[in-house]
């Protein structure tokens, strides 16, 4: 598989393309039988996965900070374990507008954890509130160990 079809790969697997369409586009523009199988497909996307997880928290991190060079009241905190500091235990972070709303509207706050829908199965917790219009506002948001 030559770099510019790995790429393309990468490509269409960022966007959860599923292998046997990801052969079909790669055939089409080779314009015909391809060198490698279907497996080869599977092995590259799994390596793919693998480094995204690998370093996803660098990831989230470099985000946290380009967000902190855009908004000087962003902030981002990580709880990591004693005994393994590459283990993230917590992750907590509001942006400026959302802590301007709180400073408003902070009176009642409400703080839900019952949706666990990310690959880790850690509990996501959003801090909302209601302005004084009646709406939903977002205050902070959190992915928390317990």
């Amino acid at each position: 598989m030559i770099d510019e079809e790995k790429f393309l790969v990468r490509t269409l697997n960022s966007i959860k393309i599923p292998t046997r369409k990801i052969m079909d586009i790669l055939s089409f523009l080779r314009q015909g039988p391809l060198p490698y199988t279907k497996q080869h497909v599977t092995n590259v996307r799994e390596s793919m996965r693998r480094e995204n997880d690998s370093n996803d928290m660098m990831q989230l991190l470099d985000y946290f900070r380009g967000r902190q060079a855009e908004d000087s009241r962003y902030f981002y905190k990580f709880k990591v374990h004693p005994k393994d500091p590459s283990k993230v235990l917590c992750i907590y972070w509001a942006d400026g507008y959302s802590r301007k709303v709180y400073n408003l509207y902070g009176d009642s706050l409400s703080f839900d954890t019952t949706y666990k829908t990310n690959k880790y199965n850690l509990p996501f917790a959003p801090f909302v509130g209601v302005s004084g219009h009646g709406q939903n506002c977002l205050f902070a948001c959190a992915i928390i160990q317990d």
